[in-house]
This record gives structure tokens, sequence and C-alpha cells, in this order.
């Protein structure tokens, strides 16, 4: 109990009762242990503190009182050291915590100052690896690693390309959302792109915040090295297939029935015609290397190329089926993604990945 009660204590209020109106509302977000969550920006009558809700059916409470600029209440609020912004806390709502509408509070209502995001260089990121901060940052494009189809944390299904990106003190993997591609040896201003964790490394991310521009040339960027050397190479220990149906809104549908005519969409509200909804397919397998398992990611494209046959074609039970036949995987492992850009860059070198019975 004891724990429990430090983790919810409040350095300002003893009671974690905070009252002001509500900002920048978010849409609900899952994060990687698939555990649902909103935020918002809570005005208090001296400051702006970020909000994290794990409760998502106050959801629309919550966007309620931002358009009506109604205040609120909300008490049994705990408090967590900010992910985003160093010597700050996030106020955590959970579904025991209690928010409540006010008539009044003591201040008036006005829009939170813009975050101040830092300008770094890759070296500065990768040495302060906070996860979630926001950054700018210039750096070129030295190498185009992966693209494909990926799944947000809003269930969106969206365009992403994986590069590496160096300045003169470092590179770092980039995974940009949408349809910005960047061309190899350019360089580019980044404007609010998000810090994050990725098998251990610090990566960079963009946000629907974030704004991409040409500039020119800087500096020399550090040589990078690919570690085309590492291979991936044993025995395929256990197999996990998610095949992701997608409406031509590029919202994820959860349920299709491929022998209907007629499909649902839950996020859009829509009925398409099955014909049009797509899929891709994602597969995790775990890969016996010298005794120790290794989780590798597998992409439409890369499956693929491991079975020989069209995958969207097969069920995800049909997929582990077909790996799981295979006693063993050989792959490089380029800086921990897999390459799936080879016609985009004819510059690089083709991606080697073949199953077969036994080496």
């Amino acid at each position: 109990m004891a724990s429990v009660a430090k983790r919810f204590k409040s350095s300002e209020k003893e009671d974690g009762i905070y009252e002001g109106f509500v900002h920048q509302v978010s849409a609900v977000i899952e994060s990687a242990s698939k555990r649902r969550y909103f935020t918002a920006i809570l005005q208090q009558a001296d400051k702006c503190s970020r909000m994290v809700v794990f409760d998502v059916q106050k959801h629309n409470f919550f966007q309620c009182a931002e358009k009506d600029r109604s205040p609120l209440k909300v008490s049994g609020v705990g408090m967590s050291p900010s992910r985003q912004t160093a010597g700050q806390n996030d106020l955590l709502v959970n579904h025991r915590s209690i928010v409540n509408s006010v008539k009044r509070v003591d201040f008036l209502f006005s829009e939170p100052a813009q975050e101040s995001i830092q300008e770094k260089n890759i070296n500065e990121i990768l040495s302060d690896g906070r996860e979630f901060q926001k950054v700018n940052v210039t750096a070129k494009a030295v190498k185009l690693c992966e693209e494909g189809d990926g799944v947000t944390r809003q269930k969106v299904v969206m365009k992403k390309a994986t590069y590496i990106i160096a300045d003169a003190t470092a590179s770092v993997p980039l995974t940009i959302w949408g349809n910005n591609l960047m061309n190899i040896d350019c360089w580019y201003s980044f404007s609010n792109v998000s810090v994050r964790r990725y098998l251990g490394s610090t990566v960079l991310t963009t946000t629907a915040e974030t704004i991409i521009s040409t500039t020119v040339a800087q500096a020399t960027t550090v040589v990078f090295k690919e570690d085309s050397s590492e291979i991936i190479r044993g025995e395929i220990a256990s197999a996990e297939a998610k095949v992701v149906h997608v409406c031509p809104k590029r919202h994820e549908i959860t349920s299709v029935n491929v022998d209907s005519p007629i499909t649902r969409c839950e996020m859009c509200k829509t009925f398409w015609k099955t014909k049009y909804v797509t899929k891709s397919v994602s597969v995790e397998v775990m890969v016996d290397v010298g005794h120790k398992l290794v989780p590798v990611t597998l992409g439409t494209v890369l499956v693929k190329s491991l079975l020989g046959v069209d995958v969207l074609l097969l069920s995800a039970d049909d997929l582990v089926s077909s790996l799981l036949a295979h006693k063993m995987l050989q792959m490089p492992r380029p800086s921990k993604r897999s390459m799936a850009a080879k016609k985009r860059q004819a510059a690089l070198k083709s991606t080697e990945v073949k199953c077969c019975e036994e080496f």
C-alpha cells in the first residue's frame, strides 16, 4: 500500500485534486503493450500540465469539455515523471479517478503556450534518449532501410519508410509516416520529431505535427558503415502472424468475412465492397541463434521472398504453418531492421533472405 500511495502522491496537492480547462485532447491511442489511453493538456491557474488518461470511456467527456471550454475537476490523480519534458510531471488519470464539470474556476480560459522544442544534433539526441521527447534536427538521408504499410497507435494504416539519417556527430534511424519520401544524400530539416526506443536503441519517428523541409548541405557527415556481415542464422523457434485488413480510407478493420460482398469499417462508419478492402501481413518470429532467441520482424515483402508464394492469399494460421515447416532461417541483420526497399534504392546491396530444410 505504501508504494501505491507514494505513486499517487502529488507534490502540490496532497489530495490529488486538480481544476482547470482541458486542451489538445488526443485520439485514443494503443500502446505497444495494448493498453489504451489518450492525452490532454490541463490549464491550471499558474501552469499547464500534461494528462495521461487510461480510462478511455472518459474520452468523449474530455472532448466535449474542450469544445465547450467547460472547466473540469479531477480527483484521484496520480503523478509520474514526464517522458517528454525533463523536470516536470505528468498527471495520471485512471478508472478510479473522478472527473466532474464545475461551473467556474478562479482564472480565465487561455490557450496554452506552444511547447518549446530544442534543436539538437544526433549525438545529443542519443545521449539523452528520453522516450517521447520532441526535438528538431538537421541531417542528411544516407540510406533507405525499409518501406511499406504500418499501423499507427490510433489504428490507422499508413505508408511508412525507415531511413538512416546522419550529421557530423552520429547517425540514427528515422521512421517517416505518410508519403513524405526523401532523396538519399540530400539534407533535410526535421521539426517536431519524437524520440522512441526500438530493440533497445534510440530511434526517431515523425508525428502529425512534424514538418520536413529540404535545406542546404551542412558539414560532412559521419561515415555510416552498414554492418552487413552480421547474419541471423538459426532455427525458427516460433512464429506469430498478423493479417491486417484495410479499408480505402486506410483504417484497420478487425474482422473481415472474405465471402461477404460488403464489409463495415467501424473507424469511418462506412460500408465498403469487400473487393476494395486490401490487406498486408506482419510476422514475428523467434530464431534460435547460438541458443539465444532473437526476435525478427518480417513484413509482406520479406515473407513473400521467404515462402515464394503470394502471402496475401494465405490466412495467418497458414503463414505460421508454412514458416514453421522450415527448420532454419538465414538473413542479414542490418542495424536491427529488415531490408525491404531494394527496388527504390538500386545502389543498396540486395538483401538475401532464405528458408531451407537444413544448412
